[in-house]
């Protein structure tokens, strides 16, 4: 069987950490001959910061992960890239023009044409997150929306991020975009079931041998596409009824994930 994790509130606990009772039982499970997978919206660098060590032995250097809202597989230790969806140079230059400017604290994105994980611009930003930013191995940009968006449709970047001082920003623009002071745009509204199909596709295991376990709407594409009693909601993903159905299993935050994944694989 595949297990597919979404990784911030359902592999990893609020506490920040994976459970030990987690770690315990997927040890075991991968033991067993099970295919570990992870499907989130982090970058893999970010990724493998909330893994730590113990995470990233657990399920292995060389495993094929989905990162960026799943439009992007590649391995763990970021050797080797299966595939990535880039978003199109149109749709980059509309989105970023929509912004509102004032309000907009930075733009980060993940360029496929670079070895760094984003580059982000910074009209507004405090000389303190400028040099967190260069820290956490971005590529601080100062210079002009217009020329944002030429760097941008040259990197073929998987995804958007936007953080801005208004609880108000929204687009219209096609992909997934929240309403709030992070926002994201991704090159597809169904990025996550398009990368859990990839992903049984390479490890030739079907979708009703698939386990997935997710935590909110940006989860809801790849539970759908499993049988009800291969999904795991977490937390308030439980708001998603037409995926919490009856018989999926359904546990209140990260913590509880061991205490299911086994049931779910019977």
């Amino acid at each position: 069987m595949l297990i597919a994790l979404d990784v911030d509130g359902t592999l990893i606990s609020p506490s920040g950490q994976i459970p030990t009772t987690t770690l315990s039982v997927l040890t075991r499970v991968k033991a067993q001959g099970h295919i570990l997978t992870i499907v989130t919206g982090r970058g893999l660098p970010r990724l493998r910061e909330a893994l730590g060590v113990a995470g990233i032995q657990l399920f292995g250097a060389t495993t094929l992960v989905a990162v960026e809202q799943g439009t992007r597989l590649i391995t763990l230790d970021g050797k080797r890239e299966f595939h990535h969806e880039g978003l199109d140079a149109a749709r980059i230059s509309q989105f970023l023009s929509s912004l509102p400017i004032p309000n907009v604290e930075f733009v980060a994105y993940h360029p496929l044409r670079t070895p760094l994980w984003s580059r982000v611009w910074t009209p507004n930003v405090s000389k303190v997150e400028e040099l967190r930013l260069r820290m956490c191995n971005a590529d601080v940009i100062n210079s002009s929306p217009v020329e944002l968006t030429a760097m941008a449709a040259r990197d073929e970047p998987s995804m958007i991020v936007v953080r801005s001082s208004s609880p108000t920003v929204s687009s219209k623009i096609g992909g997934t975009w929240h309403t709030g002071l992070n926002s994201t745009l991704v090159a597809s509204t169904e990025t996550k079931s398009q990368a859990l199909q990839r992903l049984c596709s390479l490890a030739g295991v079907p979708l009703d041998l698939t386990v997935v376990a997710g935590d909110d709407e940006a989860d809801a594409s790849m539970l759908r596409i499993v049988p009800p009693r291969r999904r795991i909601v977490v937390g308030s993903g439980l708001r998603l009824v037409d995926v919490a159905e009856p018989s999926c299993w359904c546990i209140s935050t990260a913590d509880d994930l061991a205490s299911v994944i086994e049931f779910a694989m019977g």
